[in-house]
């Protein structure tokens, strides 16, 4: 099951943490998205027959976003074999964002890896991914993080 994104008015129909996630990687410049943009769920790899949650396809970027109620060790365990499967990774978690940041303490290597964050529960992005080109941003975070 998919959904295709050909129109800026399509964008009414996600959350908003997705259309967050989908305006920060899938944006050619200044407020102009890359059309089409593909929303997939449990898509499974061909090549690691890994079952992916939700994979965002826009131009030649791959996102890729493992959801969880509430089971961060499984949800981390997880995104660990899957991230190199897309350019960005993300785990949606069903909690607020104070519960995942009191979490985060134990998971800091996350960050190291620049692994996004999203609470679903307070539909927005906690932690921004990035690309392995940009880790020095994602271990900003972490340092931020351990000052708390």
């Amino acid at each position: 099951m998919g959904l295709t994104i050909k129109y800026r008015e399509d964008l009414v129909l996600l959350p908003s943490w997705l259309l967050e996630i989908v305006k920060l990687h899938c944006s050619k410049g200044f407020l102009s998205l890359e059309y089409p943009i593909y929303i997939r769920n449990h898509v499974r790899d061909v090549h690691s027959n890994l079952e992916l949650d939700l994979v965002i396809t826009c131009g030649k970027k791959r996102i890729v976003v493992e959801l969880k109620e509430a089971d961060l060790a499984k949800v981390v365990e997880q995104i660990g074999r899957r991230k190199l499967l897309g350019d960005y990774a993300y785990i949606a978690l069903n909690l607020r964002v104070h519960d995942i940041i009191g979490a985060l303490r134990n998971y800091s290597k996350l960050l190291e890896h620049g692994i996004g964050i999203v609470s679903t529960r307070d539909n927005c992005i906690v932690i921004r991914a990035y690309s392995p080109r940009k880790i020095s941003e994602a271990r900003r975070y972490l340092e931020l993080l351990e000052k708390i």
